[in-house]
C-alpha cells in the first residue's frame, strides 16, 4: 500500500467516530466559555477514543479484527453518528452552565492554547517520524498489537507471562489505527490524544474549582512540560492515558453532580471504562472516585445525589452500565478464559484464596516505593530529590509550592471546603492518588524485596501521573490564591513550551511565543479575527477543512518517508530493513531468546513470529539443537532469530549453539545478539 493510500485509509478510520463524538461534545460540559470549550474538547476525545476502542474489542472478541470488518464497523459508526447528529441528539440532555469565572479582558488564555497546540503538533511529528526504542514498548505493547492485527483475535506472546494478561484497551486503540495502514507509523498517535486529554482535564478541573482560565491553562501546560511527560510521548507506556481518562472522569463527575446532564454521565462512564480497561490499578482509583463523589455530594446537597438515581434517570443509567462493559471486558475475558480476572495474581479474601495465582499481593507490595524508601536511610532522600530534579524538574517544584499555598488556605476554611464538591473532590483525590501511588507495585523497584531508592524509582514516577495531574489542579488554585498576573502566567507558559521541545526548537519556541503574545495582547486583535470568521464562517470552514485535509495527506506521506530513514538509525532498524527486503512475505520466524520480538515482524507486520524456547535438558532427547531445529522445520518455520537481549550470556550461548550447526543452519544477518537480532535460515 502506498503512503497516499495509507493516508486515505487512515483518514476514513479517524473520521468514522467524529459525528458521534461531535454530538457528545456539543452536549457535555459547562461553565465559562473557556471551560465550556475545553470541556467539549475533552468530551470529544473521550467519546472518539471510547468508540474506536469498543469497536476493536468487539471485533477482537469475535475473531473478526481485519480490514473488511473494521471498515464495516466504521461505516456503521459514521452512519449512526450522522443520523443522530441530524436528529439533534434530543435525548442527550444538556447541562446548565455554571456562572463562575466569566472570562475577562485577558488574552493570555489564547496565547497558552496556541503554545499548547504548537507543542502538541511537534510531539505528534516526533511520534510519526521516530520509532520508539523503549524496551517495554518493543517487548510486549507493540507485539500484542501486531498479534491482534495478524491473527484477527486476542492472542498471547507466551514469553511475557505476567504483562501480556494486563488490560489492553490502549493497545486495542493503537491496533485499530495501525490496522488501517498495516504499519506502525501511527502506533504512537494515541499518545497525543492522551497528552491533550490530560492537559485539558487539568484545565477544566481547575476552572471548575475556581481558577481563572489563564491560570488553569498555565498550570496544565507547566505540568505537561516536565521531562518525564515529554519523554513518555516516545513510548507505548499506558500511564499517561490512564491518568488522562481518570482526570476526565473526575471532571465529568463534578459536571454530572452539578448539571444532572445525561451527556455528562455518559462521558463519565466512557472515561471510567477507558481507565479501567487500560490498567488493572484503575480498580482502586475507581473506588476512591466513587467514594469521594458520593461523600462530598451528600455533605454538600443530599438531594443532589438522589436526583441522579430518580426513576427518570433509569434509561441513562442503562446506557452507563452498557458503556462500563468496555471497562469490564478484560476482567471478564480473563475470568472466563483463565479463571482469574487478574491472571497470575493470587486474590484472597479472609485468608481464603478466591482466585489462584503465583504472584501474591504481599510479594508485589515489596516492590512499592512505600517499601523501598526510608527517609532515615542514608542517601535515600538525596537520591529521591535527584530523581525529582531529573525527571520532573522545576515544573513539579513550582506546582508543589503553589499546591501547598492553596491547601493551607483551604484547610483554614474547612467548612467551606466540605460544602463544595468542586473544591473538596480534587483535594481528597489528590491525597488518595498519592497514597495509591506509594502502594502501586513496581513504583519503588522492579525487584521485589529490594530496599532503597534508585534510578528505577525515578523511572517509575510515571505510575504517579494521576497524583501529578491533581497536583497541577491544586497548583492552578494556588496561582488563583496569589492572584498571579498575566506576565507571570505567560512566563510560565513560555517556559513550558520551551521545555517541551529539544535543541534548536527552543530558540524557535521562544521567538514564536513572544510573537504570539505580542499579537494577542494588541487591543482588538482577537476581536477583529472573530468578526472576520463570523462574516465568512461557512467559506472559512470549507477552506480550513480542505487545507487541513491537504496538510494531513502531505504530512503523512512525508512522515512515513522520514520514519523509514530514521528506523535505520535504531538498533533494530537494519534487521527490519533486511527482513523486508530479503525474506519472503509471510515466512514464519521462531525466536528462543529475545527481550523483544518486534523487529522480527517486519515494518509491515508480514511475518508470523513464534516464541519457541530451546531447553537443553528437555530437548537433549531430540538430538539437541538439531532435533529442536527439526521440530521447528516440521511446523513450517524457516527462520530463527535471537536477540536483542539484555542477558548477554543467554544470547551468546544460543548463538554459539546455532553457529555450531553448519549443516542445519546458515547465519544470514547480524553478529551480536546483545544489541541486534541475529537471523539464521533453516537449511533443507
Amino acid at each position: 500500500m502506498s503512503s497516499a493510500a495509507e493516508a486515505l485509509s487512515l483518514s476514513l478510520s479517524l473520521a468514522a467516530s467524529v459525528p458521534l463524538s461531535l454530538l457528545c461534545a456539543r452536549k457535555a460540559g459547562g461553565g465559562n466559555p473557556v471551560e465550556k470549550a475545553a470541556g467539549m474538547a475533552i468530551a470529544f476525545l473521550v467519546c472518539w477514543s471510547f468508540t474506536e476502542t469498543s469497536l476493536g474489542l468487539i471485533l477482537g472478541a469475535a475473531g473478526l479484527f481485519n480490514p473488511l470488518f473494521a471498515a464495516l464497523g466504521h461505516a456503521a459508526l459514521f452512519g449512526s453518528g450522522i443520523a443522530w447528529l441530524r436528529s439533534g441528539g434530543k435525548r442527550l440532555k444538556t447541562g446548565t452552565a455554571s456562572p463562575q469565572n466569566a472570562i475577562g479582558p485577558s488574552k493570555a488564555p489564547m496565547v497558552i492554547v496556541f503554545l499548547f497546540l504548537a507543542a502538541s503538533m511537534r510531539l505528534l511529528w516526533n511520534g510519526l517520524t521516530w520509532p520508539t526504542v523503549e524496551m517495554d514498548s518493543l517487548g510486549y505493547h507493540l507485539p500484542l498489537m501486531i498479534k491482534l492485527i495478524r491473527t484477527g483475535t486476542f492472542s498471547y506472546l507466551n514469553h511475557w507471562e505476567f504483562q501480556e494478561h494486563f488490560p489492553r484497551n490502549w493497545e486495542t486503540l493503537g491496533a485499530v489505527l495501525c490496522l488501517a495502514v498495516h504499519r506502525d507509523t501511527v502506533a504512537l498517535f494515541p499518545n497525543v490524544i492522551a497528552w491533550c486529554l490530560f492537559g485539558g482535564s487539568i484545565a477544566c478541573l481547575s476552572m471548575k474549582a475556581g481558577a481563572s482560565p489563564a491560570r488553569a491553562l498555565a498550570a496544565a501546560f507547566l505540568m505537561l512540560s516536565a521531562p518525564i511527560f515529554v519523554l513518555h510521548m516516545q513510548t507505548m507506556h499506558i500511564d499517561l492515558p490512564f491518568a488522562a481518562y481518570f482526570l476526565a472522569a473526575i471532571y465529568f463527575t463534578l459536571s454530572a453532580l452539578e448539571s444532572k446532564s445525561m451527556a455528562d454521565r455518559i462521558c463519565l462512564a466512557m472515561a471510567s471504562s477507558m481507565f479501567l480497561g487500560i490498567k488493572s490499578t484503575g480498580l482502586p482509583y475507581a473506588f476512591w472516585l466513587a467514594l469521594a463523589a458520593a461523600s462530598c455530594a451528600i455533605l454538600a446537597d443530599p438531594a443532589g445525589l438522589k436526583g441522579l438515581l430518580k426513576a427518570r434517570s433509569i434509561p441513562s443509567l442503562g446506557w452507563v452500565a452498557l458503556i462500563l462493559g468496555t471497562g469490564a471486558f478484560w476482567y471478564a475475558y480473563n475470568l472466563l478464559r483463565f479463571g482469574n480476572p487478574l491472571v497470575g495474581i493470587r486474590i484472597s479474601l479472609g485468608g481464603q484464596t478466591v482466585f489462584p495465582g503465583e504472584i501474591t499481593m504481599a510479594g508485589l507490595s515489596e516492590s512499592t516505593i512505600a517499601h523501598a524508601f526510608d527517609p532515615f536511610r542514608p542517601g535515600d532522600i538525596g537520591l529521591l530529590y535527584g530523581e525529582i530534579l531529573r525527571r520532573l524538574s522545576f515544573p513539579f517544584l513550582i506546582l508543589l509550592s503553589l499546591a501547598a499555598v492553596h491547601s493551607v488556605s483551604s484547610l483554614a476554611k474547612i467548612r467551606e471546603l466540605l460544602r463544595s464538591p468542586r473544591l473538596s473532590i480534587p483535594m481528597v483525590l489528590a491525597f488518595a492518588a498519592f497514597l495509591l501511588y506509594c502502594k502501586t507495585p513496581f513504583s519503588g523497584s522492579y525487584n521485589t524485596g529490594f530496599k532503597g531508592v534508585s534510578s528505577n524509582t525515578g523511572y517509575a514516577f510515571r505510575l504517579g501521573f494521576p497524583f501529578l495531574g491533581l497536583l497541577a489542579v491544586l497548583g492552578a488554585l494556588g496561582l488563583e490564591r496569589l492572584k498571579a498576573k498575566d506576565p507571570v502566567i505567560l512566563f510560565l507558559a513560555v517556559s513550558a513550551f520551551a521545555l517541551s521541545l529539544r535543541g534548536e526548537w527552543k530558540i524557535i519556541a521562544a521567538t514564536l511565543s513572544f510573537a504570539a503574545a505580542f499579537l494577542a495582547s494588541q487591543d482588538g486583535f482577537l476581536e477583529r479575527q472573530a468578526s472576520f470568521l463570523a462574516r465568512n464562517g461557512r467559506r472559512m470552514a470549507w477552506i480550513s477543512g480542505l487545507a487541513a485535509l491537504t496538510l494531513f495527506f502531505a504530512g503523512y506521506v512525508a512522515a512515513d518517508s522520514i520514519r523509514d530513514g530514521n528506523r535505520l538509525k535504531r538498533s533494530y532498524g537494519p534487521a527490519m530493513d533486511f527482513i523486508g527486503k530479503n525474506l519472503k512475505r509471510g515466512e514464519a520466524i521462531a525466536f528462543p531468546v529475545a527481550d523483544h520480538s518486534y523487529a522480527l515482524f517486519g515494518s509491515d507486520f508480514s511475518h508470523d513470529v513464534r516464541y519457541r524456547p530451546y531447553r537443553p535438558m528437555r530437548d537433549s532427547g531430540m538430538e539437541g539443537i538439531k532435533g529442536w531445529v527439526g521440530a521447528l522445520k516440521a511446523e513450517g518455520v524457516s527462520i530463527i532469530g535471537i536477540g536483542p537481549t539484555s542477558s548477554c550470556d543467554s544470547g551468546a550461548a544460543m548463538k554459539t549453539r546455532l553457529d555450531q550447526s553448519p549443516g542445519t543452519l546458515r547465519r544470514i544477518f547480524g553478529n551480536d545478539p546483545g544489541s541486534e537480532p541475529v537471523l539464521y535460515r533453516i537449511l533443507d
